[in-house]
């Protein structure tokens, strides 16, 4: 029994540690858009020559690598958050089956 409750709270606080990450990078996310701002005002030097569909196709492009990676980098955190728990359930399946 003890066992059982020791695997609830790891994943327990697995599942806390996930939602308190995910919001966090949530907020980073919302205010990572104003440095990235800042930063293109750098290119504007040197596509100055460019016509204005060059720079919102590069900026956009720029925004859409930028959200990519995020959402790429998250999926595989949250697939190894799932399998954790999935095999702590197990685990305590087999612990009660094991104390019958």
């Amino acid at each position: 029994m003890i066992n059982i409750l020791l695997i609830l709270q790891i994943q327990k606080s697995f599942n806390t540690i996930a939602i308190k990450y995910f919001i966090y990078l949530i907020i980073y996310c919302k205010h990572a858009i104003i440095p990235l701002k800042i930063f293109n005002l750098f290119y504007y030097n040197v596509i100055l020559s460019f016509n204005s569909l060059v720079i919102i196709i590069f900026l956009l492009l720029q925004y859409l690598l930028f959200f990519i990676l995020f959402f790429y980098f998250f999926s595989y955190i949250f697939f190894y958050i799932q399998l954790i728990n999935f095999l702590l359930l197990k685990n305590i399946k087999i612990n009660i089956i094991n104390m019958q």
